[in-house]
Parts: C-alpha cells; structure tokens; sequence
C-alpha cells in the first residue's frame, strides 16, 4: 500500500503538470501576438488550473477508493463515477472562475446556463484521470501479486528443504530404520506399512505440493505418516489426538505449515508420567481457519526459547512469513503457555470462508 501511495504521488504530481505544459502549448499561435503582461497573465490563469484540478483529484481519489472498494457491478460503479466526475467539473470551472476574477476583471458575468456544458467539459478530464488511475491500480497490484506468488513459492521451497533436512537427519532416519528393523521380525505386515509411511512422507516433501496453497486434509496425510512412525519409536510415551472438522479439512493453507508446528511439538515436548501428549484441532468457523497445536511441557522448551535450534527457529519464522505474504493482515500466529500446555495457535481470515481459500490456492 505504502508503494502504491508513493506512486500514485509520483503519477498524479507528473501529471497534472503535464496537463499544464500542455493546455498553455495550445495556445502557442496566439502567445506571439500577446503583450509580455498577457502571456503571464495567462500562465499564472492555466497554473491556477491546474492547480485547482489536481486538489480536486486528491478528493476524487479518495472516492474512487470507496467506489472500487464498494460491491456495485462494474457497470454501476461506471455510471457513478461519471456522475462524479461531471459534479467535480462543474466545482473546477466554478472555482476557477472566482479565483481567476482578478486576472480578467472586464469578464462577462456569468450565465449559470452555460454551467452543465462546463462541468461536461472539465468533467472528461476527470473522467480520463479515473481511467488512468484505475489502470495503474489494477496494474500495480498484479504486480503486487505476482511478487506476492514469487515471494510465496521461495517461502514453500525454503520449507520443503526445511522438513527434508530433518527428515533426512541421521537421528531421524537412524531412529525410524532401527525401529523397522525391530518390527521386520515381530510384524512383517506392520513393518511394510512403515516402510510405505516413510516413502510418503519423503515422497510428499520431494515432490510435492508444487501449488502455493494445499487442502489441510492434504497436508494431514503428511501429517499422519510422520506420526505413525514417531508412534512406532515411542509406543505408548506418545499419545496424539487429532480433530479436524470437515469444513477445516477442505480449507486451503500454505504447503508445509503443519509439519513444523507438530514437529516442534514433538521435539520440545515435555513428557508427563513418560507420556508426550499432543493435540491437533482445525475448525471453520465463519470465515476463519483456526489451528491449533499443542503440547505438554513448558514455553521454554518451545522452538522460540534461547538456546532452541536454528532449524526449528526458521521453520517457524518461515510459516509466519508465508502467511504474511499470502494472507496480509489476515493471519495469526500466537506461540504461548497455557496450564502446563504449549499451544501454536493459527487463524487464517478470509472474504469468503472454505471457497475464498480454495480459489487463492488455484
């Protein structure tokens, strides 16, 4: 918003200045005949102008902001901002009519009959300004969106490289290939299905999503691979619930936002009774995805105490950045310590609720 402000000063200041040079030009054949006092006459006259007009755009800016912000159809919001545009006209030759008196004393008086064709005139000035101003507003914010797409696959890409580097840890996969080999003998059956579970998990981070944005019941089969195998490390020092409303399961959210949260979980945990509880609850309520992840232990022991690892540092920095970008002033994202719980906290606003995500993620 700040560089479209910045630019929009830029355009409209370059502008009206041209509208100046360029409506004093015009009178270029007759300008040689004019005594040295009428030709500053009449540059002081087309300086007041386009003075007067571009105080009225700054007013008719902010109108255009209401109107396009407003839910008329596009041929509605047309009609009305032509409308505007002949009022605001009609004000410029009034206005310049009074403040130019001085200049042209011996001026006929006014014929209030002639008002209407001059607000007409001066009116298509306007109306080509709101023309132009609305063609570098929808320029400049699909550019917007395309820097925010760019800036949003680097975030997903640094994410899948994120979750790939430990998934690749020597302590991770020493961890998992152990506790199959420990299965192979006892559950030939359960020991296939780990080795299935692992392939997906390294799978889905391999390859893909290769979208921005993901169906949550998406990421939770990622999701479930990974903690069937920590499961099957820990056995029953590990307990995990997971509940997903299916409106939530629909939503769309930035690929790789779990994984973190719930390795985090999983990896600062505090074990009460030598069990580890986490919790994973998603829900749609109104237009908000909310998400919430917990775990037993204390803050200190969470990715944002001093002395946690970089890696899972980055990979929470990263899921805030991600919704940032994507979902700018829409999003949440709250670490806190709540009766011996740590819970990672989600919220994703949007217009339209489970369709409004759905469409961002196409």
């Amino acid at each position: 918003m700040t560089d479209f402000r910045r630019l929009f000063w830029k355009l409209n200041t370059a502008g009206w200045l041209g509208y100046g040079v360029v409506t004093y030009a015009t009178y270029a054949p007759v300008l040689v005949e004019m005594t040295a006092e009428q030709r500053e006459t009449m540059a002081l006259y087309k300086a007041l102008r386009m003075a007067l007009g571009f105080v009225l755009s700054l007013g008719l800016h902010r109108i255009c902001q209401r109107v396009r912000a407003g839910r008329l159809p596009p041929w509605s919001q047309a009609l009305l901002l032509l409308l505007v545009c002949w009022v605001f006209g009609t004000a410029w030759g009034l206005l310049l009519r009074v403040a130019s008196s001085s200049f042209f004393p011996d001026r006929t008086p006014l014929d209030w009959a002639m008002v209407p064709r001059v607000g007409q005139n001066l009116g298509w000035v306007f109306a080509l300004w709101c023309g132009a101003y609305y063609a570098v507003k929808i320029w400049h914010e699909r550019q917007a969106e395309e820097r925010a797409n760019i800036e949003a696959r680097a975030l997903a890409n640094e994410a899948r490289l994120q979750a790939l580097q430990y998934q690749l840890n020597p302590h991770f996969l020493f961890n998992a290939l152990n506790s199959l080999r420990a299965t192979i003998s006892e559950d030939s059956g359960r020991a296939q299905t780990m080795v299935t579970q692992l392939a997906e998990l390294l799978r889905h981070t391999l390859t893909g999503p290769q979208q921005v944005l993901i169906p949550l019941e998406e990421e939770l089969e990622s999701i479930h691979n990974y903690l069937a195998l920590e499961k099957v490390r820990f056995e029953e020092r590990l307990q995990v619930e997971v509940v997903v409303s299916p409106a939530a399961a629909r939503a769309y959210l930035p690929a790789l936002t779990l994984q973190p949260l719930v390795e985090n979980a999983l990896k600062h945990g505090s074990r009460r009774d030598s069990v580890l509880r986490v919790t994973l609850r998603a829900d749609l309520e109104g237009n908000e995805l909310r998400i919430e992840v917990a775990n037993t232990g204390a803050l200190k022991h969470a990715a944002e105490a001093e002395g946690a690892p970089r890696s899972t540092r980055i990979g929470l920095r990263n899921v805030q950045e991600r919704l940032d970008v994507l979902f700018p002033s829409r999003n949440s994202f709250v670490l806190e310590e709540r009766d011996g719980w740590v819970y990672a906290t989600l919220r994703l606003k949007v217009p339209d609720g489970t369709t409004a995500l759905s469409a961002a993620g196409r």
